[in-house]
C-alpha cells in the first residue's frame, strides 16, 4: 500500500500498521508542520519504507516482528530541512 503520494499535508503525529504487509510513506512532496512530524510504525510480520526528502532531519526508533524497519539517509540534515522521528 501507498501512502502520501504527491503535494499534501502530514499530520504532527502519524500512525501506520503493518500486519503482513507492508506500507510505503512518501514525504518527499508533503507540507510538513513546522514542529515537525512524528510517525509511529508497527510492523507484525511486514514493514514500512518511510521517503524523506534529501536534508531531513531523521531520528529512527522501534521495533519490528518478523519484519524490518530501516533508514537509509543520504546525506547529513540541513538547517531547515524537515524534521521526522
Amino acid at each position: 500500500m501507498s501512502l502520501g503520494r504527491g503535494r499534501w499535508r502530514a499530520a504532527p503525529r502519524m500512525t501506520v500498521v503493518n500486519v503482513f504487509g507492508g506500507s510505503d510513506l512518501d514525504l518527499c512532496e508533503a507540507v510538513v508542520p513546522v514542529d515537525g512530524v512524528t510517525i509511529t510504525v508497527i510492523s507484525l510480520f511486514g514493514g514500512s519504507d518511510v521517503l524523506v526528502p534529501e536534508g531531513a532531519d531523521v531520528t529512527m526508533t522501534g521495533l519490528a516482528v518478523f519484519g524490518g524497519n530501516d533508514a537509509n539517509v543520504r546525506a547529513a540534515p540541513v538547517a531547515g530541512a524537515p524534521r521526522v522521528t
